[in-house]
C-alpha cells in the first residue's frame, strides 16, 4: 500500500499564497499536524519513507519517522509543481485556466512534466511494500488525476483538480489497484475517493 501525505501547514498556506518550489518552512500548527499524521499511521507497519526534498516536506516525513527511525529517502519528482513567477502569490488571485494552458506564460513548470516525473516515481514504487510519500497537494492532484488516465490531457485535469481541495495533514491511500482514498481516523471514507 502507498500513503500519500501532504505536509503540514506553513505561514504561506496560512496566508492563502502559492509556494510551488519556494522552500517554506512548516510552522507549528504544520508540525502538529506533522504529529497527528504520525498518530494516524502509528498501526500500520511502515516499510519506508520517500519525501519531497522542500522543507516543509521534509519535515513532516521527520515527525512521522520520529516513532520508526527508517532512514528517509528524498526524491526531487515528489516537489511541488514549479509555479514561475505566481509563486508567493494569494491563491484567489491566480488565473487557473491561462496558468494551467500557457505555463510559458508565468516561466511555470508544464503539467504535462509534472503528470511525467510523477509517473516515473510511481512506476518505481513497489506496491507490495507500504510505503509513506509526503509531497504537496498539486502533487496529490495530478496523482488522482494520474491514477485514471493513461495520458496528460490538460481540460480533464483542470475541470477535476480545481474542484478537488487537499487539506494540510491530509493521508491517501492507493493500492496501484484502485482510487485514491482518503484515511481519517485510520477509517477509509470511500466517499472521499478522487473520482478521476
Amino acid at each position: 500500500m502507498i500513503y500519500i501525505v501532504r505536509h503540514g501547514q506553513t505561514d504561506w498556506n496560512l496566508e492563502r499564497r502559492l509556494q510551488g518550489q519556494k522552500d517554506i518552512p512548516l510552522n507549528e500548527t504544520g508540525r502538529n499536524e506533522a504529529t497527528i499524521c504520525r498518530n494516524q499511521l502509528t498501526s500500520i507497519k511502515v516499510d519506508e519513507i520517500i519525501s519531497s526534498d522542500l522543507s516543509r516536506a521534509k519535515e513532516t516525513a521527520e515527525i512521522i519517522n520520529k516513532s520508526r527511525s527508517l532512514p528517509i529517502k528524498y526524491d526531487s519528482r515528489l516537489r511541488e509543481l514549479n509555479c514561475g513567477n505566481i509563486e508567493g502569490k494569494v491563491i484567489d488571485t491566480v488565473p487557473w485556466h491561462s496558468f494551467i494552458c500557457n505555463p510559458n506564460e508565468f516561466h511555470s513548470e508544464p503539467m504535462i512534466d509534472l503528470y511525467n516525473r510523477l509517473k516515473s516515481f510511481f512506476n518505481e514504487i513497489d506496491a507490495s511494500k507500504n510505503t509513506v510519500t509526503v509531497t504537496h497537494t498539486g502533487v496529490v492532484k495530478m496523482l488522482a488525476y494520474l491514477v485514471n488516465n493513461p495520458q496528460y490531457n490538460e481540460n480533464i485535469f483542470e475541470q477535476k483538480a480545481l474542484q478537488f481541495k487537499v487539506k494540510n495533514g491530509d493521508i491517501f491511500m492507493w493500492d496501484k489497484k484502485t482510487k485514491l482514498q482518503l484515511l481519517v481516523n485510520e477509517a477509509l471514507k470511500k466517499s472521499n475517493s478522487l473520482e478521476y
